[in-house]
């Protein structure tokens, strides 16, 4: 099973922007396709040993897993989609205030949130795998 990984903090509204400064509204385009393996994103942001798969995916998820995060701070959420749609929603019922997605080549979309106070840096590392960044505001 393929897994996403999603990292995020809590707020309290769900408008998003991404680091270009885009809006995170309905016809936002599906996350561009990224590189390496779920092996790879998994290993780069969560401790090892500590990763529970099938555990802690965010609403709408077809699959998913929860991780502590390298960077000391939170957890990571990590979860997968099979809509672009499904994880804007399910990131936006979760006030996720930071996360990365992405599409693998099968068109599965994957998501890392940065949770239980979890902060951006968290998710800095999947960027070299071609990961954006997403901050949610309130509104």
């Amino acid at each position: 099973m393929a897994v996403a990984v999603v990292i995020a903090a809590v707020v309290t509204g769900p408008a998003s922007t991404n680091e270009a400064g885009h809006s995170g509204g309905g016809n936002q385009p599906v996350p561009g396709t990224v590189s390496g393996t779920q092996d790879n994103w998994i290993e780069s942001v969560c401790v090892t040993g500590s990763f529970v798969d099938g555990q802690g995916g965010l609403p709408g998820s077809t699959g998913g897993g929860l991780c502590r995060s390298r960077s000391g701070r939170g957890a990571i959420s990590i979860s997968q989609f099979d809509s672009d749609y499904k994880m804007r929603n399910g990131i936006a019922m979760m006030h996720v205030r930071y996360y990365v997605s992405g599409t693998e080549p099968g068109g599965t979309v994957i998501a890392f949130a940065a949770v239980g106070g979890g902060s951006a840096d968290a998710l800095e590392p999947l960027t070299q795998f071609g990961f954006t960044v997403n901050t949610t505001t309130t509104r």
